[in-house]
């Protein structure tokens, strides 16, 4: 009877055992299942903390402003305070300027709140200077100058507003 108690424990803890590992098991399998795009979507950071809007709590659209680096199909590099950021593109992601007029320019990209994914880009008024000025587009449609270029130095740069000439001291990556 001893005999027979000792090698019931002994399969009892065996299957334990056997059931313990394989549980572990199942579990890596999955990790190594997942996709690239859940892979990243863990290891994004919150884009919210390099939105300029003021309600960054909320899961209401906000705006990242940055340099557009580079796209994909799937997603937007952008460099924002000197950190490049993908932000996935949305189904419905669109674009009024062609991707090669955007790459190296100042843009507007908005971000779907809850997903975090851009949903629109646009080129920021500075990007949209010419030798004519700066341009603001109406809700219209229509567009009118609200600055233009007057001069440049090595420090400075001076341009010409409704209120008169304005001088600005240049970054030093400007």
């Amino acid at each position: 009877m001893a005999y027979l108690k000792k090698a019931l424990v002994f399969s009892v803890l065996s299957l334990a055992i056997v059931l313990a590992g394989c549980g572990t098991g199942a579990a890596e399998k999955n990790n190594g299942n997942q996709s690239p795009a859940d892979t990243a979507k863990q290891k994004a950071p919150d884009l919210k903390t390099y939105s300029l809007d003021k309600n960054i709590r909320s899961e209401e659209d906000f705006d990242l402003i940055g340099k557009y680096v580079h796209a994909e199909d799937d997603q937007i590099t952008l460099e924002i305070k000197d950190k490049e950021l993908i932000v996935p593109k949305s189904s419905r992601f669109h674009s009024e300027e062609d991707h090669d007029d955007l790459i190296g320019k100042l843009v507007k990209v908005e971000v779907d709140g809850k997903t975090q994914e851009a949903e629109e880009a646009e080129l920021m008024p500075q990007s949209k200077a010419d030798q004519n000025g700066v341009y603001e587009e109406e809700k219209d449609g229509s567009r009118k100058i609200i600055a233009t270029f007057v001069s440049e130095s090595e420090q400075n740069i001076t341009i010409k507003t409704k209120a008169g000439e304005k001088t600005y001291q240049k970054t030093s990556r400007f």
